[in-house]
């Protein structure tokens, strides 16, 4: 296993479009897809890019369901050639009881990829079925290690999980965020850009190339716009509606997915602090 440091998202890469006219794409490569499998987590960080504390105030939980992920990801696959990577996340992913059936849809897909890999803080005990999975060779898990900031029975359980991967010769590295740092994006709330600061906001952002699937089988750009989305509803006064439903936007999806990769400002960062500052990771409320 092998050390990663990251200041907020370790898995950020791009996407590119390939056309034989100016009429058509014929491929769609996606480098990353984040999928969140749920927004239920253990932990309750400060400055969750997936709002997790203000979730678990209005008491708001999303779990991606099998069927409906099966249904989206059949969509994709109309338009999609390689998603380079998928990202299971949320939250936690290991609190959807679903993760295994979600990664065997995955599997056995038509759209080309290189590896799923999972991300968690690993402070749950691991699924057995789940163990099986990371022997193969295009899965892994990455544990998101807070150190000291976990809770003793939650270091205990982070350890007893290491073994066990040793153990049965599992796929897995460790992400040291025990003294790692996140931007402060700050809370999702109108910071009353205008549409030039808006744009340059986008253009700043290490996030503005991330790919995300929701537990309602939304697919936007940036991690912390379709959180919101799903589990909140559209941004107030927003244009035009910028991630696609995939499970009733029909025969709109082609299009609004070249629109989605090719966009240049998102409205979500009018509700944003940007990439000024930075905190802590992993600090609990």
């Amino acid at each position: 296993n092998k050390g990663i440091e990251c200041m907020q998202c370790a898995f950020v890469s791009f996407c590119h479009l390939e056309n034989k006219n100016t009429q058509k794409y014929t491929k769609i490569h996606i480098a990353d897809l984040a999928i969140n499998l749920t927004t239920k987590c253990s932990l309750n960080c400060r400055n969750c890019v997936a709002l997790t504390p203000k979730l678990k105030e209005k008491k708001i939980v999303r779990d991606l369901n099998v069927n409906d992920f099966e249904n989206a990801l059949k969509v994709l696959e109309l338009y999609i050639d390689t998603i380079n990577e998928y990202v299971l996340s949320g939250g936690d992913p290991l609190l959807n009881k679903n993760i295994s059936g979600i990664i065997e849809v995955i599997l056995k897909s038509t759209i080309n990829f290189k590896r799923i890999r999972i991300v968690t803080p690993g402070i749950i005990p691991i699924p057995k079925e789940l163990i099986a999975y990371l022997k193969n060779e295009k899965i892994i898990i990455t544990i998101d290690n807070y150190g000291n900031k976990l809770k003793e029975r939650e270091r205990l359980t982070l350890q007893r999980n290491i073994e066990n991967f040793d153990k049965n010769d599992c796929n897995y590295e460790m992400l040291d965020n025990a003294d790692g740092l996140w931007y402060d994006f700050g809370g999702f709330e109108d910071r009353k850009l205008s549409e030039t600061e808006v744009a340059k906001r986008f253009e700043g952002c290490i996030m503005r190339n991330c790919i995300v699937l929701t537990p309602t089988c939304y697919l936007g750009r940036c991690g912390r716009h379709m959180v919101y989305v799903s589990s909140f509803g559209e941004i107030p006064k927003q244009k035009n509606k910028e991630y696609i439903d995939l499970l009733n936007d029909g025969e709109m999806v082609e299009s609004k997915l070249v629109e989605m990769l090719e966009m240049k400002t998102l409205q979500a960062c009018n509700y944003c602090n940007g990439m000024d500052n930075v905190v802590s990771a992993g600090e609990q409320v």
